[in-house]
């Protein structure tokens, strides 16, 4: 009698008899995460339990567009055998729109581009390699409801009291309410233990809190030394000193007239109309007003040109305003249609761009706030490359549209005179009607 497929011991087989494990059981390294830690100084992971039981941890050594460096220490858990080691991923940068740049790693394994990867049995690869599913993927009905209900909790226990929170507060109170009139008689009831072992990812701020002490100690000839504390958490043994206190920073305000807040298509519909309404006043007397031949000309005049910037910008330029504050300034020369300034493709432009609009001229004016740290370079740097995408995208709608200009034509035509006569609406005239 055939046994089927066998299990061997340690393997992660594709086909298996009893549910999947879920990504949550298994230490993740999230490239996303690890980003935001490396540019924050900290670079330190610290894998816990569902229980704060530490599992291990991890340090960056290298993160840059190439390739990304970590060294690893597990101290030994239920599912994740203790050992060390160290991981070489390849950074690929991929484009999921063409205004967002993503960093993800190349999986160990099977080479994809992924954001986690997974350790499972002392192997690090993406969840299709290690036929992980997620923890939402396993359960249902009354257990996908205790779930909720805890991620909520866990949601309630992180907020900060005050009146910051309240809104959020009330709404998350709100479902719970909901979950718990929903499970009735289940309302106090826990995950079984298999759904409920879960282990956490803490980057920059559990290390911080799990690291030693660290300060700079000068000794008698003045030199300075870092003095750490070792971490009470056995096999956690990479040490990383607390990082500085976060600045409070401001954000500069931009000088001028307010860009990028209508939407192109009303803008580009107006001046149809407009084109419109001055072709059928100029039309001469004697010659009949046919559909084809009024498309024809609107066609020809409703094409507007992309706007582009026709120079670099110019070395920033220091200066103080009025009031005694910092000011910094660029321009830059422009060609094309001046409405599309203030053109927006599907929803305003965040956050508000400001500039000062001249017959050909566009300057970029960064004043410095009242209170705060600020760096106005950076915020007239980032201004820039705000503005010269906005334009990219702006000019490739400008050019689809261009290339319907009969067809756009047309659609004027028929709503503003081929439709039933209005009061003060003007008419189109056939050929054959004259």
């Amino acid at each position: 009698m055939g046994l089927g497929r066998v299990r061997v011991r340690g393997s992660m087989p594709k086909e298996r008899r009893g549910g999947r494990p879920h990504c949550e059981a298994f230490p993740a390294f999230d490239v996303r995460a690890a980003t935001r830690s490396w540019r924050t100084g900290t670079g330190v992971c610290d894998w816990v339990d569902e229980t704060g039981h530490p599992v291990g941890s991890a340090i960056l050594t290298r993160l840059d567009n190439q390739a990304v460096e970590f060294g690893y220490d597990f101290v030994g858990h239920i599912n994740v055998p203790a050992g060390t080691g160290a991981m070489y991923l390849e950074v690929v940068r991929t484009r999921r729109n063409p205004l967002v740049e993503s960093t993800e790693v190349s999986c160990p394994v099977c080479r994809k581009s992924v954001h986690v990867i997974y350790n499972v049995v002392a192997k690090w690869a993406c969840r299709n390699c290690h036929d992980l599913l997620y923890l939402t993927q396993r359960v249902s009905g009354v257990n996908k409801l205790i779930l909720e209900r805890d991620k909520i909790n866990m949601r309630l226990a992180g907020l900060q009291p005050g009146k910051r929170h309240a809104d959020e507060r009330d709404l998350l109170l709100a479902r719970r309410l909901a979950l718990v009139e929903r499970l009735g008689a289940d309302s106090d009831a826990s995950l079984p233990q298999e759904l409920r072992f879960r282990i956490s990812a803490w980057w920059g701020g559990a290390a911080s809190r799990s690291a030693g002490a660290t300060a700079i100690v000068g000794d008698d000839d003045g030199a300075a030394e870092l003095a750490v504390t070792p971490r009470p958490s056995k096999g956690l043994r990479f040490l990383a000193p607390v990082p500085p206190p976060r600045l409070s920073f401001a954000a500069a305000e931009l000088v001028g007239t307010l860009l990028f807040h209508r939407s192109l298509a009303s803008l580009q519909r107006e001046r149809a109309v407009e084109e419109a309404k001055a072709i059928y006043h100029a039309w001469p007397e004697d010659e009949p007003r046919n559909l084809n031949a009024f498309a024809q000309r609107l066609a020809e005049k409703i094409p507007v040109a992309p706007l582009s910037l026709t120079a670099q910008w110019s070395e920033p330029v220091e200066s103080v305003s009025d009031d005694g504050r910092s000011e910094l300034s660029t321009t830059a020369g422009w060609a094309g249609w001046p409405r599309i300034w203030q053109a927006y493709l599907t929803t305003p432009w965040r956050p508000a761009t400001r500039a000062i609009l001249d017959d050909h001229l566009v300057t970029l004016w960064v004043r410095a706030p009242d209170k705060g740290v600020w760096d106005m370079v950076s915020a007239l740097a980032k201004a820039q490359g705000a503005v010269e995408r906005r334009l990219f995208s702006l000019a490739a709608a400008c050019d689809a549209y261009n290339a319907r200009a009969l067809q756009i034509a047309h659609s004027v035509i028929e709503r503003e005179y081929r439709r039933p006569r209005k009061p003060g609406r003007l008419r189109l005239v056939r050929q054959e009607e004259r």
